[in-house]
């Protein structure tokens, strides 16, 4: 075979699995519209400002800022920052995830300032977000696409401004029995896992390394980076009700934690500088 039509073998694969995890967030996206028209505007507004945010103890809470939230999904994390004196938006490429957003913001008197696009393809001068936030969607970008979406973050950021990011690791036992590429055919935690619609069919997540990796090459300045010590909990948190259960296995991941290197945390997150 031409070296061309393997190239362009591989980019109708790309495209191919892209139009599929498109399909699968359009998905979970309407399944979520029910919590926005539900739930009153004071509901969600307390919902939304008593959450903790973890780059608070690293960066201080972030005010008077322009924000883009990147893969913003159903997370509602550019309507915390313009609740708390930001100018922020999101995007996100579910047509499905935009228009929650939107719904939400027209539901709140908030500004509708979420649309469609990739994270290669940012709609945004040179120069003019302070913040980026991208949270669980690095391991959703194709690799040929990660490099050019580094860098066009890098364009849309001021001198000085950070990057937040929040990633799963490969490296994580329970990550790597769904997503190994040893037997992920026949592999019955994977399937059951895609079934119950907690994992996206075409995502494959990087090692910690791995993003820190990407992100330096790109010309980013790592500034801090955390590990989740979670190990037991997420599967048992997905897997069980019981709360005493839940206790138990929390303080079993505190003991762990001291075990295992970083290497095989859960999530990483990452503050990076342009």
């Amino acid at each position: 075979m031409k070296k061309h039509s393997i190239i362009n073998e591989s980019v109708r694969n790309s495209e191919q699995n892209r139009e599929k995890e498109k399909e699968f967030w359009n998905n979970v996206s309407k399944q979520k519209r029910e919590w926005i028209k539900n739930t009153s505007k004071e509901g969600i507004i307390k919902n939304i400002l008593s959450q903790e945010h973890w780059w608070d103890n690293l960066i201080g809470k972030i005010k008077e800022k322009k924000i883009l939230d990147i893969g913003c999904g159903d997370t509602y994390f550019a309507t915390y920052w313009q609740l708390t004196r930001n100018e922020a938006c999101g995007c996100d490429f579910a047509a499905e995830t935009v228009n929650n957003n939107n719904l939400l913001h027209k539901k709140l008197g908030l500004k509708q300032d979420f649309y469609v696009a990739s994270s290669e393809k940012i709609e945004a001068e040179d120069e003019y977000f302070d913040v980026v936030h991208m949270r669980w969607v690095i391991h959703h970008i194709p690799e040929e696409l990660q490099d050019s979406s580094m860098q066009e973050i890098k364009r849309v950021l001021v001198r000085g401004g950070k990057l937040i990011v929040f990633e799963t690791n490969y490296l994580y036992p329970f990550r790597w029995l769904i997503q190994t590429p040893a037997w992920r055919k026949y592999n019955p935690f994977r399937n059951y896992a895609i079934k119950k619609g907690w994992l996206d069919p075409e995502e494959k997540a990087l090692t910690n390394q791995g993003y820190l990796e990407l992100l330096e090459r790109n010309g980013f300045r790592i500034i801090a980076k955390e590990y989740d010590s979670t190990f037991f909990y997420y599967p048992v948190s997905l897997l069980i009700k019981n709360k005493l259960i839940k206790r138990m296995t929390r303080r079993l991941d505190l003991f762990v934690a001291k075990m295992i290197s970083n290497k095989f945390s859960k999530d990483i997150k990452i503050i990076a500088e342009k």
